[in-house]
């Protein structure tokens, strides 16, 4: 069923991966892998979109310990408790310094990297920036798309990561001068 990882506070700097993220809600998830489960981790952390980084830090070596133990499951994926929001923030900067200020779980701050409007409709892809509707009297809020598959489209709003994704064709998006 599930392989369950040491749960013993010190693990092993030198090997120990950590993945984590948000999960859809907007709520935060990591956990820690020893160095013989690391190559699933970021398999596992690569299909569900999550973040990985090894504990090669002298802050992510303090914060390793206050990150649960995640566990893989017999099919590849992995599970992550949910975690503290400040430990999120703490642990969103510690890996990745030049995000330190998009790591705070504000209603208007995105933990996605910095997305770029398409040249054309052709062109959109996933990470791609354009204006989406909610409604006729709504008004166009800009938006991140998620995937393609073909004109059908899955996008979330960039200043709302905490509502769920939704789904629109290429034909009811609007594209943003790219300058």
């Amino acid at each position: 069923m599930t392989k369950p990882n040491s749960s013993k506070p010190t693990v092993s700097s030198t090997t120990a991966v950590i993945v984590f993220g948000l999960d859809p809600t907007g709520k935060p998830k990591a956990g820690r892998f020893p160095g013989k489960d690391a190559t699933l981790a970021r398999k596992a952390a690569l299909a569900l979109k999550l973040a990985v980084c090894k504990v090669n830090r002298p802050r992510l070596v303090e914060l390793v310990t206050r990150i649960p133990p995640g566990r893989l499951h017999a099919q590849g994926r992995a599970f992550l408790p949910f975690i503290r929001p400040d430990l999120y923030q703490e642990l969103a900067a510690a890996a990745n310094p030049s995000m330190a200020a998009a790591a705070k779980l504000g209603p208007n701050v995105s933990m996605a990297p910095e997305a770029k409007p398409p040249k054309d409709r052709t062109s959109i892809a996933a990470g791609d920036l354009v204006l989406c509707s909610e409604g006729v009297e709504e008004g166009y809020w800009e938006a991140i798309v998620t995937e393609r598959d073909g004109d059908n489209l899955v996008c979330r709003f960039r200043d709302y990561p905490r509502l769920p994704l939704f789904r629109c064709t290429v034909q009811a998006i609007a594209l943003m001068y790219g300058g």
